[in-house]
């Protein structure tokens, strides 16, 4: 029995002593995952700081570009010698001749070019196109000083678009964000002008009066005859609330004062106004006038 016993006991020790190496194994593993993870904590904590410094210089710039940059330099009380100053303001010059050029590069893609007229003088040229015809191009004169605010010296734009506002919104720090702001305006309002112009061509027997409209092209008024269902005279009034709408905000279709409409009569002027607010002008008064009303048709172009 007392062999036996001795025997367990062996045993015992022998299991001992590999539970013990394993949790040796165990341990060892554990640290090695915890230095591993504390190596990750630290290369994150790197990445991180370079990150938030990055973003610290990229919001520094954005603040007021190289002007500003330059311009804290100056002002933070060191005092600086003579060379230090011209150096910085040289710097400044640069950094501004740098961003004319850029402005230069700006794609013909989009239907702007530019070209620089005179030292610090640029001028953008916007093309305009509708339906593959291209129309006039409109353009813009911009003094780039690095001592004060760009401003415009001469353009021919339409004069409903706000153009300071667009290059104090967007031309220092968003070249093409200016470009697409101009575009936004133009684009539409050739649209509006040139659906009118289609319209007075192509129905002038149909149309009893002169056609109304604003500078803008945003209001525009028209009475229409010999209309296929009614047989009096209809008078039409679109209203384009934003100036980059390029379908109307809202859409008046009215008989003469004093007509009677029937319920049928006014079931063909809403589809007359679906007609309006989703095809393009010349199209729905054609439909209009000759009854042929698919209103399967697509919403206006943009371009």
């Amino acid at each position: 029995m007392a062999t036996i016993n001795r025997h367990y006991a062996k045993v015992n020790v022998f299991e001992e002593l590999q539970n013990l190496e394993l949790r040796a194994i165990q341990l060892e593993q554990t640290r090695k995952e915890d230095t591993r993870h504390d190596q990750k904590l630290r290369d994150l904590k790197g990445k991180l700081e370079k990150l938030t410094a990055k973003r610290d210089d990229l919001r520094r710039q954005l603040k007021g570009g190289p002007k500003e940059v330059v311009a804290e330099a100056l002002t933070t009380g060191r005092k600086m010698s003579a060379d230090e100053r011209s150096n910085l303001e040289a710097t400044l010059q640069d950094a501004e001749l740098k961003r004319v050029q850029e402005l230069q590069s700006l794609y013909r893609l989009t239907g702007t070019s530019t070209d620089l007229v005179e030292k610090n003088v640029l001028r953008w040229r916007f093309d305009t196109s509708y339906k593959g015809e291209f129309f006039e191009p409109y353009y813009v004169e911009i003094k780039v000083d690095p001592n004060v605010p760009s401003s415009a010296l001469h353009h021919t734009l339409p004069l409903f678009i706000p153009l300071d506002e667009l290059m104090e919104h967007h031309l220092y720090h968003d070249v093409k964000g200016f470009v697409e702001a101009v575009h936004q305006y133009l684009i539409p309002f050739v649209m509006r002008r040139e659906e009118v112009l289609k319209m007075e061509r192509k129905f002038d027997d149909n149309i009893d009066t002169d056609i109304s409209v604003s500078g803008s092209y945003d209001c525009i008024s028209f009475t229409l005859v010999d209309v296929k269902y009614f047989e009096e005279p209809l008078d039409i009034r679109l209203v384009y609330d934003d100036l980059k709408d390029h379908a109307p905000s809202r859409i008046s279709i009215s008989p003469p004062e004093g007509s009677e409409v029937t319920s049928s009569g006014r079931q063909v002027i809403a589809q007359y106004t679906d007609l309006l607010s989703r095809r393009p002008l010349s199209e729905a008064v054609e439909s209009i006038i000759t009854g042929r009303m698919d209103l399967s048709g697509s919403s206006p172009p943009k371009n």
